[in-house]
């Protein structure tokens, strides 16, 4: 046989094993060799432990939040060597739920929060964002009344202002923006109406001509006060009073307005100055006469009736005494006093009465002395006794006095007859009664 021999060993054939890179989740190895002819492991590889993920945590994604009230939001972090990803799920807080408006956008907006690799991440995170709408105004807006226009101020029409948005608006709903000051309306100006003249009188001033506004009456032009003229004094003479019209005392008046400057005063009239008169008719026993007075100054005349002449025998016998007798007398009448005329050429005076027992029959005749104008109650012209009888005339007045009349009571008839030639004209009878 045949003896083997001893051939030597060839040797490995080295072949590197390349070294494997560990990766986040997987192991690696360190380069080795083995034999490519045996695959005897030359150089043992080492394991290289996996080098884990490396989260890009400056970078991480929020996702959209879910939910009103209690929102969460997914965060998703990456690694940056592998670019795997890895998500969280991070708690928000309180939630500012901001409604839409004319300037702002509506949205919802929380804080959310999560703990990763030890780390806390928080993030202020906006959704549910709605664009601002121009015509959201939150409030109520201000409106400004419309104001007509004056002669001096300017007016404006109603418009509305949003304080929001800092807009104005022609409507209530604010849909319609306007310009500032769009709606201001200028002032209409004056419409000038003339003021007249007005001439100034004696006491009144006047006004030169102006004029005034004829919508809100502000003067335009200034009437100006031209003084009073004055008045222009006119005499008004002084008119005399007569006896029956009354006068005027001297006074003024002004010739332009004939206002009375001094008031005539009226004199009273003086009145007549009548004389003493004179009888232009005289009266009879049968008809008045008239007595005619004329006025001294004016010469104008009045008539006076004079009563017709009435005879007659005075009701009561006078008693009185003379020289120690006793004396009654009876007083004829003739109407009465003050007048200056002849009615009878003689009186008789018839008497009777009882003296001793015995009826006794007295006449007397008495002159008509007219012409002699006296008062019987205090002047008398006394005769010459005739026996027992005696008589006194007077004016218009005559008395026959009975001297020695005895004591007692005594009836006397008495008559008087008046005469005109030889006819009886007017008679007069009466009984007395007296006592002594």
């Amino acid at each position: 046989l045949v003896a083997q021999e001893v051939v030597p060993a060839t040797g490995h054939t080295p072949v590197t094993d390349p070294a494997v890179a560990p990766t986040c989740t997987e192991t690696g190895l360190t380069e080795g060799s083995h034999c490519s002819v045996c695959d005897a492991v030359l150089v043992a590889q080492e394991v290289v432990p996996a080098t884990g993920h490396s989260w890009d945590l400056e970078n991480p994604v929020w996702g959209e939040p879910d939910g009103d009230f209690y929102p969460t939001v997914t965060v998703t972090f990456t690694c940056g060597v592998c670019g795997e990803t890895k998500q969280v799920t991070a708690e928000g807080g309180i939630v500012v739920d901001q409604i839409v408006s004319c300037v702002d956008d509506g949205y919802k907006k929380a804080t959310f929060s999560v703990t990763f690799e030890g780390q806390e991440f928080t993030k202020e995170i906006t959704w549910d964002v709605i664009p601002a709408d121009p015509f959201a105004h939150p409030f109520e807006l201000e409106k400004t009344e419309a104001v007509d226009a004056t002669c001096t101020t300017a007016g404006n029409s109603a418009y509305w202002y949003c304080g929001c948005c800092e807009k104005y608006f022609s409507d209530a709903e604010g849909t319609t923006e306007i310009a500032a000051d769009s709606w201001i309306i200028p002032a209409n100006g004056h419409t000038p109406v003339t003021d007249a003249a007005v001439a100034p009188t004696c006491t009144e001033s006047g006004l030169t001509e102006g004029s005034h506004c004829s919508v809100c009456n502000e003067v335009l032009v200034a009437q100006e006060v031209v003084p009073a003229t004055g008045h222009t004094p006119v005499t008004d003479p002084a008119v005399a009073p007569t006896c029956t019209e009354t006068g005027l005392t001297e006074g003024s008046h002004c010739s332009v307005c004939n206002e009375v400057l001094v008031a005539q005063e009226v004199v009273p009239a003086t009145g007549h100055s009548w004389n003493e008169g004179e009888v232009t008719t005289k009266p009879t026993f049968t008809a008045d006469g008239v007595r005619t007075y004329t006025c001294t100054a004016c010469a104008e005349t009045r008539e006076e009736v004079i009563p017709d002449v009435i005879l007659g025998v005075y009701d009561q016998a006078i008693v009185g005494e003379k020289d120690g007798k006793n004396t009654v007398s009876i007083v004829g009448t003739i109407s009465d006093a003050n007048i200056d005329l002849e009615c009878a050429d003689y009186f008789i005076v018839t008497i009777s009465y009882e003296k001793d027992g015995a009826t006794k029959t007295v006449s007397k005749r008495v002159k008509s002395i007219f012409s002699t104008v006296t008062d019987v109650a205090t002047t008398s012209a006394e005769t010459a006794a005739v026996t027992d009888l005696t008589y006194i005339e007077t004016g218009y007045l005559f008395a026959v006095r009975l001297v020695g009349v005895t004591a007692g009571e005594h009836t006397l008839n008495v008559t008087i007859d008046a005469y005109s030639g030889t006819e009886v004209v007017e008679s007069a009878a009466k009984e007395l009664t007296f006592t002594v």
